[in-house]
């Protein structure tokens, strides 16, 4: 399968979608944050295990889409076995934090591309 990568700018979005954006990072950072707590109280590292004992709770506390959700999820368990692989080896760790801005993983079916009929092209995001 070839890979074809795209370099495109993209326009500034207007005040109303750029509230919604920073909401969603913010939204976001704190899924990974209570991802990680609950994989931590639950001691695994199981993608299984974590969806099935918290995701239907996620959903509720969280105002985010079914994906981005499940994007959170993985990058909170990434994070908890980079630390417990570090402590296994005997170096010095400390449980991962989300004190700054998360960058948001993006599945490939969570975007979509279209062309105006003016031929703009746009990308478009669940927020």
């Amino acid at each position: 399968m070839q890979t074809v990568t795209l370099k495109v700018k993209l326009l500034s979005p207007n005040k109303g979608k750029l509230e919604k954006m920073v909401r969603m990072l913010e939204t976001y950072r704190k899924a990974c944050t209570w991802f990680l707590e609950q994989a931590e109280t639950l001691n695994t590292t199981s993608r299984a295990k974590l969806n099935r004992e918290t995701y239907h709770k996620a959903c509720e506390l969280f105002d985010l889409n079914r994906a981005t959700l499940q994007c959170a999820m993985l990058k909170a368990l990434s994070a908890y076995r980079s630390y417990l692989s570090r402590t296994k080896n005997g170096k010095k760790s400390s449980l991962p934090k989300f004190d700054r801005i998360v960058p948001v993983m993006v599945r490939q079916d969570c975007y979509s591309i279209h062309q105006l009929p003016s031929g703009t092209w746009v990308i478009k995001f669940p927020v």
